[in-house]
């Protein structure tokens, strides 16, 4: 169950302990904080351990997605990947690059990591 949006006043954890209370059934909490396309926001990796560590003692598992898109204002990791080759390529070998709307009201450029292994 993803809980960081069901209500807005409340916390994953006080909407998983609703969950308990109300015997909905549920057996992993999914963690939707979002590592990139912008990196890891400042101070966050503590508040999901927390988090994470919180739903543990409830006797629930956390589990995470890997979002591989990568925002091209990234700049500490964008360029790297680039020059390296990890992204989707184009036919002429530059990276495919797509415009991302996402939950926000603007759509920015991202490229996606080539999981591949493309040599």
């Amino acid at each position: 169950n993803v809980t960081t949006t069901e209500w807005p006043h409340d916390t994953s954890v006080s909407v998983w302990r609703k969950f308990i209370e109300w015997d909905i059934p549920n057996s992993v909490a999914i963690n939707s904080d979002h590592f990139f396309p912008l990196g890891l926001r400042s101070g966050a990796a503590e508040k999901i351990k927390n988090r994470c560590e919180a739903f543990k003692q409830l006797g629930q598992v956390c589990s995470a997605y890997f979002n591989s898109m990568v925002d091209q204002r990234y700049t500490e990791v964008y360029p790297y990947l680039e020059e390296h080759g990890y992204f989707v390529k184009n036919a002429d070998g530059s990276p495919y690059k797509f415009a991302y709307k996402g939950a926000g009201p603007n759509p920015f450029y991202c490229s996606v990591l080539d999981l591949t292994n493309p040599g």
